[in-house]
């Protein structure tokens, strides 16, 4: 089991790297659907907002910071080394969600997220075949 949570990391880190350059930029789209499934208050949307974005962005920096590059699949050093910055950046983006939105908020996020892990998995199949 604990292999193929490894994999499935490694894969998404991939797949994120194998992404075109547009689909690496935050989905406005998408962010306003999800703060419609949270049932964000329009008073809290902006916090949120830049909560989410603000781990987007320093994930992406992680990858940058590691070497990889959108097309060129990561060598196994590269995604041992950004496995663990990567999870602590997720773990602070729900923390700092955790403090203004309440607990089934923040379940949603999370499987929003998971939602979007999955999606990717399927689109890296697709491209594989």
């Amino acid at each position: 089991m604990r292999k193929l949570i490894k994999f499935s990391f490694i894969a998404l880190i991939v797949a994120t790297i194998s992404l075109p350059a547009s689909a690496q930029t935050f989905d406005g789209a998408r962010f306003d659907d999800a703060i419609k499934r949270m049932n964000v208050a329009p008073a809290q949307e902006e916090q949120v907002r830049m909560i989410i974005i603000d781990g987007f962005t320093e994930r992406l920096k992680i990858l940058q910071v590691a070497g990889f590059e959108a097309g060129k699949k990561p060598s196994l050093q590269q995604l041992l080394k950004v496995r663990d910055p990567i999870k602590t950046s997720r773990k602070n983006t729900e923390a700092a969600l955790s403090t203004l939105l309440s607990a089934q908020q923040v379940n949603t996020y999370r499987q929003i997220m998971e939602e979007s892990r999955a999606n990717l998995r399927d689109y890296l199949v697709k491209k594989h075949k």
